[in-house]
């Protein structure tokens, strides 16, 4: 039977005693009228149409399918029962709400807008019992919508303006309305290549202050509140400083950085650092090694910092390791000009090439040196042939090829040449998958995904020293997050996508504080460290903090530690985009507590699904809800694949994302494999899944038992 379920009353009078259908053109006249009109509430009428019609069941792909075959003959008996009682409210508001829910199909959605669905919804928005249904299907078409439906969708964003305007209290209008909005326009000012001319008639400013009022109305939804930040996300790519014009919003993301919803505060957190990108400085990347060994020949560290370091452990700061380090690489040099032993050679650079960054450099050897004396022009150009030495002993061992392997790599490394570095390293890690170093290698390209499997994988090699520890735990850090950032920024909140994202920052979050524990105090990467530290507290923690943000003073005063350390060695703290996000955010915070305390008590009331009142009697907005319940309902099916079909909220948490854990290496992904024995274990690959065995099989034979 058609429509959301079975029907006894109310039947068509289309029908004649023996079940025929009369003619379409007196079925839709005013019989047909005054059938509708006799019915009341949006989820019967839908099911009269559908009855009426003779419709398949639309809540069933085989439906839909059916729809498919028949398309032309059924568009037209509904197109014309929408012309014909244009100015009846329940016809046209049923026969629209049918094409909703023909829309979660993508090609009849093409289909009906190319036959002007968008046009055909838009007089429902001046009808006040048609206007929340009219809503609801811009919702729903938007939502699963292409580029080119929402920029079509986009041109009527004056009309719903005007509706939060009109009805700035009433909180179905305004959660609906933000919603398409966020939908339609977010893809516009998103799309690239970026149309500004498309952007300005849209009227950006006055759109994100409408919907900023309505986030801090006390009736917001949760689903208002989800799509006005995601819409201010989008915002925040092609016109940040509209944002940053509209103080009020920046207060409100601020205070979103406070409510349970990990959704909120992630996609706050995602705002706040896309309107800090204009203006702020790249990273740090290089700086003068001997600049850095004189300034230190001449001054000391202050006390504090020398305190510090006495109490990690002066041997194993980095200023040490890089001060011992060029003493051995010289006496290194000089040994390899008396006995021209090449292999001797490799093997004291491979001992200092894990030891720090800084260890071999690209100099050319000073011109006093014969070829006899050192054959080779440059210091990097020794890594080649001391490899090739190392390969080529009488005696080679496991041990000799791995240092050669490290030889050749650090030499692709100096010379830039990063993607010779990778090939590298993953033909070494074929030979041998204990070696952290080749992992550290593959850390250093560009791609995000690639660098972020690498290191999680090294992070649990055997084989490590703990600068190769640190820095493999400072790009763990900096690939999730930034992976995290990208895919917030791009997924919508109901997608898979977003809580994958949502993955990847805990992942960082709980690096980032593993890094702290391994890491000097004066490490190269640790301002870096500190500020995504703080930035991905906000987002996973937010929470949890206190007005006074007492929880981040440790890492502040790491902060403040390093900057003093940069400025020592003559190295800028620059203002890069994390450093200036994690100082908005802090200094935000205290104030925007205060003003939207209400606001933030009350969202974390209706998340936490607190108890409501007894149930309404039935009403228009209970009618309405019917109606938003049938257009989300879709049944599948045997042997078919399904999605979402409808927006939903996700309940994201720990227990979630660990879904796209690895279970040995913590490697976030969404594509992990499941362990046949027990379906829970996942993994990156059969490498992972045979490294864990030794942990995992006994769990995995209870779990299968």
């Amino acid at each position: 039977m058609p429509g959301p379920r079975n029907r006894t009353k109310n039947r068509p009078r289309n029908h004649t005693d023996n079940g025929s259908v009369v003619s379409q053109s007196a079925s839709t006249g005013e019989a047909f009228a005054n059938d509708v009109n006799d019915v009341n509430g949006w989820t019967e009428i839908v099911e009269f149409l559908c009855e009426y019609f003779k419709l398949p069941d639309l809540n069933k792909r085989s439906g839909l399918k059916k729809i498919h075959s028949n398309f032309s003959e059924i568009y037209r008996k509904l197109n014309n029962a929408y012309t014909s009682h244009s100015v009846n409210e329940k016809i046209i508001g049923g026969i629209v709400a049918i094409w909703a829910k023909m829309c979660v199909d993508a090609v009849l959605r093409n289909r009906l807008v190319r036959e002007g669905l968008i046009e055909k919804i838009m007089p429902l928005m001046d009808m006040p019992s048609t206007r929340v249904v009219g809503l609801m299907t811009l919702a729903t078409v938007t939502h699963h919508s292409g580029l080119d439906v929402n920029i079509n969708i986009a041109k009527h964003t004056p009309t719903l303006l005007r509706l939060m305007e009109e009805f700035p209290d009433n909180p179905r209008i305004n959660e609906l309305a933000v919603t398409t909005i966020s939908h339609a326009v977010g893809s516009v000012i998103t799309v690239d290549p970026y149309d500004r001319k498309r952007v300005q008639s849209l009227d950006i400013p006055n759109v994100l202050r409408l919907v900023t009022n309505a986030m801090r109305k006390p009736t917001s939804s949760v689903m208002l509140v989800i799509h006005g930040m995601s819409l201010v996300t989008a915002a925040t790519r092609h016109v940040p400083g509209n944002i940053k014009a509209l103080p009020p919003l920046v207060s409100l993301m601020a205070a979103s950085l406070r409510v349970n919803d990990i959704s909120v505060r992630c996609t706050a957190v995602v705002a706040f650092i896309r309107i800090n990108q204009d203006g702020s400085e790249e990273e740090n990347r290089h700086f003068d090694f001997h600049a850095l060994m004189d300034t230190l020949q001449r001054r000391r560290f202050p006390d504090n910092i020398s305190d510090v370091m006495r109490d990690y452990g002066t041997s194993q700061c980095e200023t040490w390791l890089l001060a011992r380090t060029a003493q051995d690489q010289s006496n290194a040099a000089m040994n390899v000009v008396k006995d021209r032993d090449l292999h001797a050679y490799g093997n004291a650079l491979a001992e200092i090439i894990v030891r720090t960054e800084f260890s071999v450099s690209n100099e050319e050897v000073p011109a006093y040196f014969s070829p006899e004396q050192l054959p080779f022009k440059t210091w990097s150009d020794a890594l080649p042939l001391c490899a090739k030495a190392l390969r080529n002993a009488r005696d080679a061992t496991s041990l000799d090829l791995d240092k050669a392997d490290i030889l050749d790599i650090k030499f692709f490394l100096v010379r830039a040449r990063i993607p010779e570095a990778i090939v590298h390293a993953e033909r070494a890690i074929k030979r041998n998958p204990h070696v952290a170093y080749f992992y550290y290698a593959i850390g250093w390209g560009p791609d995000h995904a690639q660098a972020l499997r690498a290191v999680k994988k090294g992070l649990k090699a055997k084989q490590t020293t703990s600068f190769v520890k640190s820095y493999l735990l400072f790009r763990a850090v900096v690939s999730a997050g930034n992976m995290g950032v990208t895919g917030l920024a791009t997924a919508g909140p109901d997608e898979k996508e977003y809580s994958q994202s949502i993955a990847f920052l805990m992942s960082a979050l709980d690096d980032a504080e593993e890094y702290f524990k391994v890491a000097p105090p004066d490490a190269r990467y640790m301002a870096t460290m500190v500020n995504w530290y703080i930035v991905l507290t906000f987002a996973i923690k937010g929470h949890e903090l206190n007005e006074d943000l007492r929880e981040l003073k440790p890492a502040l005063k790491r902060l403040e530690i390093s900057r003093q350390i940069s400025e020592h060695i003559g190295v800028p703290y620059r203002k890069t985009q994390m450093r200036l996000t994690q100082e908005m955010m802090g200094r935000m915070w205290p104030k925007a507590l205060k003003e939207f305390a209400p606001t933030v008590t009350r969202y974390n009331k209706l998340y936490d699904d607190a108890p409501r009142g007894p149930k309404e009697e039935r009403s228009v907005a209970s009618t309405e809800d019917d109606l938003a319940a049938w257009l989300d309902d879709l049944h599948l099916e045997d042997g078919e694949e399904g999605r979402d079909t409808h927006c939903v909220h996700p309940r994201i948490n720990s227990n979630s994302v660990e879904l796209y854990r690895c279970s040995y290496c913590r490697n976030p992904s969404a594509a992990l494999k499941k362990c046949s024995g027990c379906t829970k274990a996942r993994y990156c690959d059969s490498v992972c899944q045979k490294s864990h065995w030794s942990e995992h099989k006994a769990i995995c034979k209870t779990a299968g038992s």
